[in-house]
């Protein structure tokens, strides 16, 4: 939805939030989901949920850490829109592809049983959306690394568009010790993830910050013009300082930037989020969705409550 629409003039003024409006975040490490606090991904810990005794365990027998049983809070939250950030891979180690296809196939499925079923899990207007970060750099494109950008095509190929729209997040940050003459390699990357097949929409840039200093081997607003060179019209803006922290949104006036160097295609930002009242700031800077974590899993936002949450 574009910021300054009715529906979105009126939701402010109600003090409001539809669920639609939220994206929940997953970040994974080590085949866990865990709370990301600031950015020190050295102190990150598993998810724990309240009620684990309850939650199926996953491929590997785990509750703790479940990155299906937090898949699964957030969806009984309302919330149909998942951002999952790869860890492993961000710090330089493999994919965690068999996590990372546990995943979007339980949210194809539920998406599909939204639509089959929509009297028991609420009307599916749109499909649901899954924005993956698994660390893609120039190199993934050819060579000894093209396993990962083949893992990432069929997975993407895999899942029918009709219920999930897949994007991969191609993040500054992955790119910060990358040489200046192979930054312009990410129109490369690009078009080798939509395939021969032509994939619409395969990517979403990602303009990583941390105390409002941009992660980045080029400018914030040099990496946004190669994007949209590449044909990347969707954007997320994240500063990792906020991240986890429940001290209040710091991208606001970033996402205001953003918007207005790139007036169409979906932003999205968050961190710090604590409120209703949050997220507003951030749809009213111009971003269509709002990232959230901590606040979904102690029930601060999204309708679903306490015991069913997580302590974090």
């Amino acid at each position: 939805m574009a910021f300054g629409s009715e529906p979105l003039r009126v939701m402010a003024s109600q003090q409001e939030i539809p669920h639609r409006f939220l994206v929940g975040v997953i970040d994974l490490m080590d085949g866990h989901a865990v709370h990301a606090v600031a950015g020190h991904r050295e102190r990150y810990r598993a998810v724990q949920l309240l009620n684990q005794r309850s939650q199926p365990p996953d491929w590997l027998g785990r509750t703790t850490g479940n990155a299906i049983a937090v898949a699964q809070h957030y969806w009984q939250c309302g919330v149909r829109d998942f951002y999952v950030a790869d860890l492993d891979r961000l710090r330089g180690g493999k994919g965690q592809w068999r996590e990372l296809k546990q995943i979007a196939t339980w949210l194809r499925d539920q998406a599909k049983s939204a639509k089959a079923q929509p009297q028991a899990h609420g009307q599916l207007e749109t499909p649901c959306k899954l924005m993956l970060d698994v660390g893609f750099r120039p190199q993934d494109a050819t060579g000894p690394c093209f396993q990962h950008l083949d893992n990432a095509v069929g997975l993407r190929r895999s899942i029918s568009p009709s219920l999930l729209d897949l994007q991969y997040v191609i993040a500054s940050e992955s790119w910060l010790s990358i040489p200046g003459p192979e930054i312009p390699r990410v129109n490369e990357l690009v078009a080798s993830l939509a395939g021969s097949h032509a994939l619409d929409r395969p990517c979403i840039a990602g303009l990583d910050f941390r105390a409002g200093r941009f992660l980045g081997s080029v400018s914030y607003e040099a990496w946004l013009e190669l994007n949209r060179r590449a044909g990347v019209t969707d954007a997320i803006v994240l500063d990792l300082a906020a991240v986890g922290t429940k001290g209040g949104p710091q991208g606001i006036q970033l996402s205001e930037d953003v918007r207005s160097r790139m007036p169409t295609g979906q932003l999205y930002s968050g961190g710090g989020v604590r409120s209703t009242h949050d997220c507003l700031r951030f749809l009213r800077a111009g971003c269509d969705g709002c990232l959230v974590a901590t606040a979904l899993l102690d029930g601060r936002l999204g309708g679903h409550t306490a015991s069913d949450s997580a302590t974090m």
